[in-house]
């Protein structure tokens, strides 16, 4: 199953895009340049007690070092501070955390992953780092809110965060040594709200239009705009929409690859969603196995009602991958030992479903 989202697949068929998708995308990019900046220049904080304020604080490396002596402190640093911190990882299994980005009954996982990266290019564009992805949420919402508003979910709703420790130092160093002699002394709550948690919103778009095609297909109501920002930005979910449906119509219930589903699938606001649903590059252990099976087991499971039973056939291959892996997570009872009852539950349904393939 991880070699679906894995960095090394590829396609093999011809993708058209609609035209309705370029102008799309080229609207949500100018309105993700614009929320940025908008918080990129605000002096706004999170609480002091949130997670991400804590790590940093606690690295305490000295921030004026050369990078390659920063990072070097850092990079020894970071795997304790994700055991310290109850973060998944192949050493530890972690933690299911209440709320840290979408509020009342979110029962998120955060993934400590170890990317690679150019330090020349990372210090240059620190403004632009992604220290903290979004792999998985369940909502539609285009409104682009900064991921600490409360969604207020009625039920117990998995999201799944990666979380980029060795990033998250080098763009809090950026920041720091960029305001470094300003008469007005900023906070690390106020570097959080001003740069990580904005530069979370294309990832979390990613998702969403995802979560927006699915919903399609299974006939539920997609959400409206449910939250106000700070500017004024037109909405366009009825445009997206009628767009995922296109979609649907020409890749639904046909003999198609899911690799090549997925590529022909534009994601928001550029790309396709092979690319889009990736998930970050991890060695597997027991660890950390069940939390990014979970990830993308309900994208598994709408990839099957999408293309259909005409298409099993064809990925065979990786359904047999995911019933194994699926077999492995019933033996060693860990999403028993994991996850609440209620969420535990609704993951069993969908387990069940792909075992009975």
């Amino acid at each position: 199953m991880f070699n679906l989202f894995s960095k090394q697949n590829a396609t093999t068929t011809g993708i058209t895009i609609d035209p309705g998708f370029l102008y799309i995308n080229r609207v949500y990019k100018e309105k993700l340049n614009t929320i940025m900046d908008y918080y990129h220049n605000r002096n706004f904080a999170v609480k002091n007690n949130h997670l991400l304020v804590k790590i940093i604080k606690t690295l305490n490396v000295v921030l004026d070092l050369s990078i390659y002596d920063y990072i070097s402190n850092v990079t020894n640093k970071a795997p304790y501070l994700a055991n310290t911190f109850r973060l998944t990882s192949p050493k530890n299994k972690g933690d299911i955390f209440d709320g840290i980005f979408y509020g009342s009954n979110s029962k998120e996982i955060l993934l400590y992953v170890e990317e690679e990266y150019d330090l020349d290019e990372v210090e240059r564009n620190w403004k632009t780092l992604e220290p903290i992805k979004v792999i998985l949420h369940h909502n539609t919402d285009l409104s682009l809110a900064l991921p600490k508003v409360n969604y207020e979910y009625k039920e117990a709703t998995l999201s799944v965060f990666s979380v980029d420790i060795v990033l998250l130092a080098l763009q809090y160093r950026g920041w720091w040594l960029d305001q470094k002699g300003n008469d007005i002394y900023k906070t690390v709550q106020q570097f959080v709200h001003a740069y990580v948690l904005p530069n979370m919103l294309p990832s979390q778009l990613k998702i969403t239009g995802f979560n927006i095609l699915c919903n399609l297909f299974n006939n539920v109501p997609n959400d409206s705009v449910r939250f106000k920002l700070p500017i004024s930005t037109r909405d366009y979910t009825s445009k997206v929409n009628i767009l995922y449906s296109k979609v649907l119509t020409n890749i639904s219930r046909r003999k198609i690859r899911y690799v090549d589903a997925l590529s022909s699938i534009p994601a928001l606001p550029e790309g396709d969603m092979l690319t889009a649903l990736r998930l970050p590059s991890s060695v597997y252990t027991y660890q950390n196995t069940w939390a990014y099976t979970l990830a993308r087991l309900s994208v598994f499971a709408n990839l099957l009602l999408i293309c259909g039973v005409t298409s099993f056939g064809y990925n065979r291959q990786l359904i047999n991958e995911m019933q194994i892996s699926l077999k492995m997570l019933e033996r060693n009872n860990i999403l028993a030992q994991m996850l609440p009852s209620k969420l535990l539950n609704k993951q069993q349904y969908i387990i069940d479903i792909i075992l009975g393939l």
